[in-house]
Parts: structure tokens; C-alpha cells; sequence
């Protein structure tokens, strides 16, 4: 249902007629009504609704705007005396409306949603945040879903995903920091580079070499779709082959960033061949500890070469 702008909805119950001004519905349920009409045609049909009923006394309430169900209990309703023996009510399921359980933001038209939309963040508060992204953020949490358009009348109203308060509010705010990010209101931190380590037989010079190749090489699994991929780097030592493939991202609780102590490649034992095989490699140990007695160094002269699931290794001539 599409937010109408009809002014002429009305309500029907034993005969009393009541103007509907505007109403929110959630999952056809009735959880916000407001009318207008004689004081006591308003009491009758409100009392009801109050009561959490849609028939009561063998008389059903007829809407023009359709059908609906009531919460059965947690209703509540103001009751405004006007002129002339009329009176307007506000009828409301109280653990729905952003004054009390903050699960639904209403407004008028977009100033005051955006009003009560400010209200609600200032009320959860979960993370500190500048009021020039407010705006920014409202839309941001639109468009992740975290905030669900409802069915109304004269009314905007939105639900607020309840997994944006979950776990102290974690999600929320993660949505904050990107919004925040994304407006250039605070910087992204970046983690430091990893120091290099340190060789037995390599100059840190040699070393800067080694990181750089595996920092400018895919990631891990970025390749795992190939059947023949390139090879990024070669390792070598006497009794030991590794040609790296990818070079790991690293975890997000790394201190550093680029450690590379899980790549990807093809480790060749040349002592025993058969033994040769796929998996993931630990560079920095490599690098500082070796293998056994010897320790590895790049093959700077092993440019544009690929290897196939086997281990076979082709050159780009033979490749093509």
C-alpha cells in the first residue's frame, strides 16, 4: 500500500461515523491512528480499538481505507476535546512509536520525519556522531534496509531494524563510521606496514624487494577460478622451490599490515618431487628462519612464468 493522500478515509462502528486523518499500518496491523469527528462517535469506535478489537457487541468496524488487525494489548490513546462537541484522538500501539520503544519514526512530511529521526538518534545514542551527516545517514540506513518504509496515510513513517540495535548497537555503528568516512568527516586509519624481516644471507634492501613484489601481487583467492595462473614470485634454496601465487590479505586483527604469513603456491621439494604440492606458505618465516640449513632469495631473473595444477611451469611464449 502506497502512502494515499485521500483526506476522505473514514471509520464506521454501530452506526458512529469518525474521519480518519491518518493512520500507519505494519504488516496489516493497525498501529497509529489518528480522527476527528463528534466526541462521542470517537469514543465508541477508539474504544473499541483500545481494547484490542475490531468487532465488539455483534458491530465490526468498517475502514474505507480496508481491512486491518489490532494489537491486543499495549494501545493507547489521547483524546484532544475541540469546539462544537467534536474531539481528535491519537491512537497508538505504545511499544511501536519512537517516544517510547523506538521502532517507529513518523512524520508528516520529510522536516519532521527528519525531526523525530534526530530524536531517535539523540535518544539510543550509540556512537557520538557530527549533525552534518544526519541527513547523510538517514539515507545511508534506507538503503541498507535498516530503515522499512511503512504503509500510511498523510503520514511518512519508517521502522527501524531491530538488528541496528543488536549486540550494543555494533551495526549501527559500523553505518555511522562509513557515513562519516564517506564525508571525509574523519580519516581512515590505516594500519602501519609490517616490518620487513630479517635475513641471514639477504640485505634489508633484497628484503623491501620480496615485500614489495608480494604487496603488488592478487590476493588470496583471487585467483583460485584459473586453471594455469601466473607466478608471482620465486623462492628458492637448495633443497626447496616456491613459486607464490597469491599473497594473503591478512586478518583484521593483525597489528600490521602485509604480513604475508599465509600465502599461496606450489612448494617444490627438490630432495624428494613426489612430495611436491599446493599450499599455504608463511614468507616471513622463510625468509628469517629458512629451511632446515638454508635459507631462501628471490630468483630475480624469473619474470612472466605460470604454472598449471600439476606444477608444470610455462613460459608466456608457450603459454599462448
Amino acid at each position: 500500500m502506497e502512502t494515499n493522500t485521500d483526506m476522505s478515509e473514514k471509520m464506521r462502528y454501530a452506526g458512529a461515523i469518525i474521519n480518519v486523518e491518518s493512520y500507519v499500518i505494519k504488516d496489516y496491523t493497525l498501529i497509529y491512528l489518528e480522527t476527528i469527528g463528534s466526541e462521542n462517535m470517537v469514543k465508541a469506535v477508539t474504544s473499541v480499538i483500545m481494547q484490542g478489537n475490531t468487532t465488539q457487541n455483534k458491530h465490526t468496524i468498517d475502514a474505507s481505507f480496508g481491512s486491518f488487525s489490532i494489537n491486543k494489548s499495549g494501545n493507547k490513546r489521547k483524546m484532544i476535546p475541540l469546539q462544537n462537541g467534536l474531539a481528535h484522538s491519537i491512537l497508538y500501539h505504545s511499544p511501536s512509536i519512537v517516544d517510547t520503544d523506538f521502532s517507529v519514526i513518523i512524520g508528516r512530511d520529510e522536516e519532521e520525519l527528519k525531526s523525530q529521526f534526530k530524536k531517535y538518534m539523540e535518544m539510543v545514542n550509540f556512537l557520538p556522531y557530527p549533525p552534518s551527516i544526519l541527513n547523510e545517514l538517514f539515507y545511508k540506513l534506507q538503503e541498507k534496509n535498516y530503515l522499512k518504509k511503512l504503509d500510511s496515510f498523510n503520514l511518512i513513517a519508517y521502522e527501524v531494524s531491530q538488528e541496528l540495535l543488536e549486540n550494543e548497537g555494533e551495526k549501527f555503528q559500523e553505518i555511522i563510521l562509513e557515513v562519516s568516512l564517506a564525508n571525509g568527516i574523519i580519516k581512515s586509519i590505516a594500519k602501519p606496514q609490517a616490518p620487513l624481516p630479517k635475513s641471514p644471507i639477504l640485505t634489508d634492501l633484497k628484503v623491501k624487494d620480496i615485500w614489495d613484489t608480494l604487496n603488488s601481487m592478487p590476493k588470496t583467492y583471487e585467483l583460485e577460478d584459473l586453471e594455469i595462473k601466473p607466478i608471482g614470485l620465486k623462492l628458492f634454496s637448495p633443497n626447496m622451490t616456491i613459486y607464490v601465487v597469491e599473497a594473503d590479505r591478512g586478518s583484521e586483527d593483525d597489528e600490521f599490515a602485509n604480513m604475508h604469513t599465509q600465502c599461496y603456491g606450489y612448494v617444490v621439494n627438490e630432495s624428494a618431487p613426489e612430495c611436491s604440492e599446493w599450499g599455504y606458505v608463511n614468507i616471513r618465516e622463510y625468509i628469517e628462519v629458512g629451511n632446515g640449513a638454508y635459507y631462501f632469495e628471490k630468483d630475480m631473473y624469473f619474470n612472466d612464468m605460470y604454472i598449471d595444477s600439476k606444477g608444470n611451469i610455462f613460459s608466456k611464449e608457450k603459454l599462448y
